[in-house]
C-alpha cells in the first residue's frame, strides 16, 4: 500500500494500493494503472465535506498464482466541523 501521513485529516489518509510504483487501486473513472509516486486525486471536496476516502481493512490476500488480490474497501465520507479543523 502506498504511503499515508499520520496526524492528518482523514481526507489526507485515504488508502490506495500500489505495486512497486504504479497505482492499481483505487483509480478515477476512467483512468488505468499509471506509474506515479503521487497519491491517486480520488478523494472529492465539496466545502466542508469530503467524500469516497478509501480505508482498506484487514490485510491483502493474494491468489495462489499471484494474478490477483482480495482486499477489503471501506469508503466514507467525512465533514470537518469547521473550516480550520483537521478533526
Amino acid at each position: 500500500m502506498g504511503w499515508i501521513p499520520h496526524f492528518a485529516p482523514p481526507f489526507a489518509q485515504s488508502s490506495y494500493l500500489q505495486i512497486e510504483n504504479t497505482t492499481i487501486y483505487p483509480l478515477s473513472r476512467g483512468k488505468h494503472p499509471v506509474a506515479r509516486a503521487d497519491p491517486p486525486d480520488v478523494v472529492r471536496n465539496e466545502g466542508l465535506t469530503y467524500s469516497g476516502i478509501h480505508d482498506f481493512r484487514s490485510g491483502l490476500t493474494w491468489s495462489p498464482d499471484s494474478r490477483r488480490i482480495a482486499l477489503i474497501d471501506c469508503t466514507y465520507d467525512w465533514t470537518a466541523v469547521d473550516p480550520s479543523a483537521n478533526w
